[in-house]
């Protein structure tokens, strides 16, 4: 199922069904402590649904969350593709999927696993959507059956899924969505303590860790011998925005200057609902010579191992991006209808363009990033000679860095 379908559904029923959790809700026995007050937690569910990159950036919070409540269980419920990611988090030790190739096994998938989630009656359940219906509404469910339980999201002033959260955390718009996430899971902590530099350096280690590379060996044919320098594009940005895009008329430049360039293998990648736009992309070269599309047919493990060998990584504002830049893989990404403000990469050898145009950001969590933009000059206008100037000063570093 496609996200924009999910949230168009999530738009017009979740309202529905919120307000009449939230009705049902207030009949019953309720604490007598208020939100507010520190009570031990044991067993917390952590919700994160959409965008395997925001999934990625809220782990240091989680592992600080199990460092100060070590006693604690922490069970994330996500989506089926975030899995082999959220496995792969330090601090959690369970993870519960839901399946959502089309709405029949969404709420088949859903049946199956809330009554399970209702029975082992969480001490908190944190919510760390960003102002979408469905999590709220499978919290107000929880809630429904244990009244006790302490529920956390983001304040939503005069909105239903307020009355679900007994603690609520302000969307800062001007911190990083790390950092967001990370005031939102800290609301579970029994213990005041100093904010910490949000660092990744556990999950870039278990991801060299777990990289697979077996895929890798299909460019040996055209690379009998190791290239000096690769370059991996992702010209992909999921289904939620396709303005996010640089054009692909733009990456095509970059091949075709790559492409005069010594001893440069170019890897291409995307998951299964990007190989026609990735397909599409390959034939219109004008030469696939040192073009290696790896698109639809890795795992999440050997993307890793590509991304693991490659010495720069040029994206669009997605999902790689962060696993890239938690990998300290010198990184190039555009954005324009999101603003790196919020979304950016991580890393420090990263370069964003972002041309801050009067209209930039576009997309906003208050409207599910809904956006009705057909003409994205804040993407178009980034040009390919502006990108090759920074491509070849990371090429420069990083032969003068190789023996």
């Amino acid at each position: 199922m496609k996200t924009t379908t999910m949230q168009r559904i999530d738009r017009a029923f979740g309202p529905i069904f919120g307000s009449i959790l939230v009705a049902l809700r207030q009949i019953l026995p309720r604490r007598k402590k208020s939100g507010a007050d520190n009570i031990p937690v044991k067993n917390i569910l952590i919700l994160k649904f959409l965008g395997i990159g925001t999934l990625l950036l809220a782990s240091p919070a989680l592992r600080r969350l199990k460092a100060m409540n070590p006693s604690a269980r922490i069970v994330i419920l996500t989506l089926s593709q975030n899995q082999a990611l959220a496995e792969m988090l330090p601090g959690p030790e369970e993870v519960v999927v839901i399946k959502i190739n089309n709405f029949r096994n969404l709420l088949k998938s859903l049946c199956g696993v809330l009554p399970g989630l209702i029975k082992r009656k969480f001490d908190a359940v944190v919510d760390l959507e960003f102002f979408a219906n469905f999590p709220a509404l499978i919290t107000a469910c929880l809630t429904l059956f244990n009244p006790d339980i302490v529920a956390a999201g983001y304040d939503f002033p005069g909105h239903w899924r307020n009355k679900v959260y007994g603690r609520r955390v302000v969307f800062h718009h001007k911190k990083h969505i790390s950092e967001i996430m990370s005031d939102l899971i800290n609301s579970l902590l029994l213990h005041a303590a100093e904010p910490e530099k949000i660092s990744f350096d556990v999950e870039r280690r278990i991801f060299f860790e777990k990289a697979q590379t077996d895929l890798v060996t299909e460019s040996q044919n055209k690379y009998p011998h190791s290239p000096a320098f690769v370059v991996t594009l992702n010209i992909n940005s999921g289904d939620m925005c396709e303005n996010r895009r640089w054009p692909k008329g733009h990456f095509r430049e970059v091949v075709a200057e790559l492409q005069k360039r010594k001893n440069i293998a170019i890897f291409l990648i995307g998951g299964s609902s990007d190989v026609a736009y990735v397909d599409e992309f390959l034939k219109s070269l004008p030469s696939q010579e040192n073009v290696v599309s790896f698109c639809g047919k890795t795992s999440f493990y050997q993307l890793l191992g590509i991304l693991a060998k490659t010495d720069l990584f040029i994206t669009n504002d997605s999902g790689p991006l962060h696993l890239a830049t938690v990998m300290a893989i010198p990184t190039i990404a555009f954005f324009g209808p999101e603003t790196p403000a919020l979304y950016g990469p991580v890393g420090e050898r990263s370069h964003v363009f972002y041309l801050d145009l009067p209209c930039s950001p576009c997309l906003s969590i208050y409207n599910s990033k809904y956006y009705i933009c057909h003409d994205n000059q804040c993407m178009k206008t980034i040009t390919s000679a502006q990108v090759m100037k920074v491509v070849d000063a990371e090429i420069n570093t990083t032969k003068a860095r190789k023996p």
